[in-house]
């Protein structure tokens, strides 16, 4: 469907005239292109698919521009597009980082990319504290579920933060999960470090089934994806819960925000292949964790 879209925007005026010469923006036609571009390559992303080249740099030359004579909602939504492609560019810039050092790095990749966390994570705050007044997140990440007074577009950019701490955090989170940093013995990160910042990662996947369940039981143009991310981020809690090492760094609440995972894959067992099957797998995961719990 996106690359049916994609496809079709080809035949902009605009699209075809910024081939050849400059041209007179249409600010509705920018806009449409640009998120059919994002929801392919985000799709891509997701499947592990072949995608663009560069996606960090290549993005679509109609950048959404302002429309002359703009009211406020309008206003709005050109901010969002504009700090959306600036945060998408430092999802994909962290990906080219994270791949590049772990092809290029014989042993402990441990080691270089927790060197390089704290610049990642500084990029992303320093994003959010750069959004306009329009689209600013408030309280966040401290008041994620507090959405009442919240528009789709900063739940949309809210969102988008969790899917890039999930991806910053990733190495380690699977670290720990996995027993794969016992033999580390480099002297420049030690065992503390390393999970300290997957602590921070199960802390995002939480985070992350605060900011969804908004959308939870709405058909959108993110359903899909959202039932994904969501139930990959209550896995990787469960799993944390049930193993003896790292059950001590999931945060307060966490079980709590699995359960409500668990709803919504029931909503939509009638509708989506899987949904219930996943949603037995994580009630079952859940009580074994609840009682490992209780016998301690």
């Amino acid at each position: 469907m996106f690359h049916a879209s994609l496809s079709v925007c080809q035949s902009f005026e605009c699209t075809v005239a910024a081939q050849r010469t400059i041209c007179e923006p249409s600010s509705l036609e920018e806009r449409v292109y640009w998120s059919a571009w994002k929801s392919e390559s985000e799709l891509r992303w997701e499947l592990g698919l072949r995608d663009f080249s560069a996606r960090a740099i290549d993005h679509p030359v109609l950048f959404p521009s302002l429309p002359k004579d703009s009211n406020e909602a309008q206003l709005q939504s050109w901010y969002f597009y504009l700090s959306e492609i600036s945060l998408w560019r430092l999802h994909f810039s962290a990906e080219a980082e994270l791949n590049r050092l772990v092809k290029t790095l014989e042993s402990q990749p441990l080691d270089v990319l927790a060197s390089q966390f704290e610049s990642m994570e500084r990029q992303v705050l320093t994003w959010q504290t750069s959004l306009a007044p329009p689209v600013r997140l408030g309280d966040f990440p401290a008041a994620a579920n507090d959405w009442q007074d919240d528009g789709i577009l900063t739940y949309i950019l809210k969102s988008h933060v969790t899917n890039y701490y999930e991806l910053i955090t990733w190495p380690f989170v699977s670290a720990v999960i996995n027993d794969e940093y016992d033999d580390l013995d480099t002297g420049q990160v030690d065992r503390a470090t390393i999970r300290q910042i997957a602590a921070v990662g199960f802390r995002w996947h939480t985070i992350r089934l605060k900011v969804h369940p908004v959308g939870f039981f709405h058909r959108h143009h993110g359903t899909w994806l959202m039932q994904r991310r969501s139930t990959r981020s209550a896995l990787l809690l469960l799993a944390a819960a049930l193993h003896p090492g790292t059950m001590n760094l999931l945060p307060e609440g966490w079980a709590t925000q699995v359960g409500i995972v668990i709803d919504m894959l029931h909503y939509w067992a009638a509708e989506v292949a899987g949904a219930g099957d996943y949603a037995e797998l994580l009630e079952a995961l859940l009580t074994r964790a609840r009682m490992g719990e209780t016998a301690m």
